[in-house]
């Protein structure tokens, strides 16, 4: 069985959105902290602790929702890695209520990669002796949907309160590009019930994309951000 690590913490005012329910991108934030504060927890590298020729880049992800959490709510946020699957490490994270309700869960898909060869590397032996090689054993839907011709929204740089410290846009962020261009009314009513992300080339400090949407199905949001003819996000968002 792989290794679970959990946090126990209260959601804060700034997480938040109008309605008192957590930002879907400040729920990324908090996934993709867990996982490296259970690296660090077990002796891995990680960007605190050194190895600067190597990260975990987030390929794909997927969120289902069942409720977000709300203000002032404690709950636990557990994460479980797997072993590399085909240059793929799987990590299931998820949400709970103190009474043990599941309020959202992610399917990630995460890997790693040489930064001065911009290279996958092969799964390191300290990660294959804690995490067994084994899928999990419930994986979310990854298909990106294919609509229509997506209809150009705006024209957006990469500006400074976008990108991280790897120099590109965050992965969260591209979570509230999309939230931004929903129908209010739509969020006010409900939070989304599933967000699928994929993440294809990274937007670097300063560069100019477009942002473009179609819609899927009967209530979904397709998303492409992407720079010239090269697609470097999409998304979806079902309500």
């Amino acid at each position: 069985m792989p290794l679970s690590y959990q946090e126990r913490f209260r959601i804060n005012q700034f997480e938040c959105d109008r309605w008192d329910r957590m930002k879907p991108a400040a729920a990324l934030r908090r996934i993709q902290e867990i996982a490296t504060n259970q690296l660090e927890v077990l002796g891995f590298y990680t960007p605190y602790n050194g190895r600067p020729d190597s990260v975990f880049l987030l390929s794909k992800i997927s969120m289902q929702i069942n409720r977000m959490p709300a203000f002032g709510e404690h709950v636990m946020l557990e994460t479980r890695a797997y072993g590399m699957r085909r240059a793929v490490f799987q990590r299931m994270t998820s949400f709970h209520a103190m009474n043990g309700e599941k309020l959202c869960e992610t399917d990630a898909r995460w890997m790693l990669v040489d930064t001065r060869t911009n290279r996958i590397m092969r799964e390191p032996q300290e990660y294959s002796r804690s995490f067994n090689d084994e899928q999990g054993a419930e994986t979310h839907p990854m298909v990106m949907p294919k609509p229509g011709e997506p209809t150009r929204l705006t024209d957006m740089t990469a500006r400074y309160s976008l990108c991280d410290r790897n120099g590109h846009i965050n992965n969260a962020d591209y979570a509230d590009l999309m939230c931004d261009h929903l129908p209010l009314e739509k969020l006010e009513q409900s939070a989304p019930r599933r967000m699928l992300f994929f993440y294809r080339a990274e937007i670097r400090l300063g560069e100019t994309f477009h942002l473009s949407t179609a819609p899927i199905g009967q209530n979904g949001h397709y998303f492409m951000a992407g720079i010239g003819d090269k697609k470097h996000f999409e998304g979806t968002v079902e309500f």
